[in-house]
């Protein structure tokens, strides 16, 4: 993760922030690395680490949580973790062929669930494992 503060106008600041999986020496090579004044390198979430998450944001029935961690057998990024738990939010691939169905325009069933601390289905979180091939 990168990020820089700019004062940009009148006083006001901007804040970018930027992730990216590359490693540094690509960065580097675009000049990009540079740019940032802060670099953190995240490590992967190890199951452990997953575990604490699934709990901590409660999107899952907690006898489901060992199961989902179980099903993605290796470590994975935080963003990667982040991005099967909304697809399995919107309903696995169901809720993102109605989300594209309905022109991106309309709110989905499966993240509306989400939002109202409704548990998520795992096998929504399994279709977007498959998807990925974790």
């Amino acid at each position: 993760m990168f990020y820089q503060l700019f004062d940009v106008w009148q006083g006001w600041k901007l804040l970018v922030i930027g992730t990216s999986s590359v490693e540094d020496k690509i960065l580097e090579s675009m000049s990009l690395l540079n740019i940032f004044n802060v670099h953190l390198n995240v490590p992967n979430l190890k199951p452990s680490d997953m575990k604490q998450v699934l709990e901590e944001i409660e999107v899952f029935d907690p006898a489901e949580i060992d199961d989902a961690v179980t099903a993605v057998r290796k470590e994975i990024p935080t963003k990667r973790l982040l991005m099967l738990i909304e697809t399995a939010a919107q309903g696995g691939d169901k809720g993102v062929s109605d989300h594209q169905e309905y022109g991106g325009n309309q709110e989905y069933k499966g993240h509306q669930e989400h939002e109202g601390k409704e548990k998520i289905k795992l096998d929504y979180f399994y279709e977007g494992l498959h998807g990925i091939n974790i």
